[in-house]
């Protein structure tokens, strides 16, 4: 996907990833200048008041977010820098634009111990019913996990999640189940969340985010 001149614009913030052997760096930015479609002059990254050496000819990505259409990446080239006055590199686009997936849709992997509850009807009566499980993704919308009950596609449940020190309680539908091979669970059970609160959809969502920052970090995405 080629990147159309008012794609980005002076002023923007952008994230500039820098790897390194041990793993990448990442650095808050800004566009300073547009030369042409694939020229920008863009802010240096500074990190504890001190600037970060990037050297003519390294290669880094540029992330950069467009309000409700996505994340993008692409790579560049460092043509050149100054720092006398102001701390600029002038970078050249040599990728195509990627669209990241929102984070929001993006499932995570990642096993998270997760509580489930599920009121079964027996007869006359209704018992509940509580297991322990783990997740296998995650996403700002539901959750895959592994469980030992067989449920049905349209069961509603409870459950409550814990990340980090929270511990954060949704009611969910069952939208896929598949029997897996697990020498601790029995199904594998796609969950879409239902009424999940604003404020808890943007804490799994920044969960998602710094664990993802961590991978980044470490070179493994």
């Amino acid at each position: 996907m080629s990147l159309d001149k008012e794609e980005l614009n002076i002023g923007e913030r952008i994230e500039i990833i820098k790897q390194s052997q041990k793993k990448a760096q990442v650095y808050p930015s800004q566009i300073l200048d547009i030369i042409n479609d694939d020229i920008y002059i863009i802010s240096g990254p500074i990190h504890k008041n001190t600037i970060v050496p990037l050297h003519i000819g390294d290669i880094i990505k540029i992330v950069y977010i467009k309000e409700n259409k996505g994340r993008y990446m692409f790579k560049a080239e460092i043509l050149s820098r100054e720092d006398k006055l102001i701390y600029k590199l002038k970078i050249k686009k040599i990728s195509e634009v990627y669209r990241l997936q929102q984070r929001q849709y993006y499932r995570f992997n990642i096993n998270i111990p997760v509580t489930k509850y599920y009121n079964l009807k027996v007869g006359s009566e209704t018992r509940t019913i509580e297991e322990k499980c783990i997740s296998k993704d995650l996403s700002g919308n539901g959750i895959r996990i592994m469980c030992n009950f067989n449920h049905s596609v349209g069961d509603e449940i409870k459950c409550l999640l814990k990340i980090n020190d929270m511990i954060i309680s949704t009611s969910g539908e069952i939208v896929r189940v598949k029997k897996i091979d697990n020498l601790n669970y029995m199904y594998e059970v796609g969950i879409n969340f239902i009424n999940i609160k604003k404020e808890d959809r943007e804490t799994i969502v920044r969960f998602i985010f710094r664990e993802e920052r961590k991978l980044i970090e470490k070179g493994m995405i």
